[in-house]
């Protein structure tokens, strides 16, 4: 008796569709945790680039208050070289001319040696004690 089934054949393993199922699930997996990956990393980078941006922010503001400050002490450095002013203040702190004569003025020599050992000093009475 002859049989006629047609069957064919394939050289492929057993349980190949399976294993192809498990490869499928594991591109996917690998996939999808490149692309969160990416996600991270661009969100990462754009957080830093936030963090640069307010850092940059922060110091213009603190470049103006330092312009600011350093045009206040100018200001101030205007007025305390002024002569008219130094005399005004001076007055008010209640220092007064000096006397003349009370003044003495030494002499230096050429070769940079000082007569006395003090270059000006004033002539001061001695204050008296009054309890010993």
């Amino acid at each position: 008796m002859l049989d006629f089934q047609y069957q064919q054949l394939d050289n492929g393993q057993l349980g190949e569709d399976e294993y192809s199922a498990v490869v499928k699930i594991v591109r996917f997996v690998c996939l999808f945790a490149v692309i969160i990956g990416l996600c991270l990393a661009y969100a990462w980078v754009q957080k830093e680039v936030t963090d640069v941006n307010y850092d940059i922010e922060q110091l213009r503001v603190d470049n103006a208050k330092l312009v600011e400050g350093n045009s206040a002490l100018r200001i101030q450095q205007a007025m305390l070289a002024d002569p008219s002013l130094v005399k005004v203040r001076a007055l008010g702190l209640g220092l007064k001319h000096p006397d003349q004569q009370r003044i003495r003025l030494i002499q230096v020599n050429l070769d940079g040696q000082v007569d006395q050992t003090v270059v000006a000093a004033a002539v001061l009475p001695v204050p008296t004690r009054v309890h010993e």
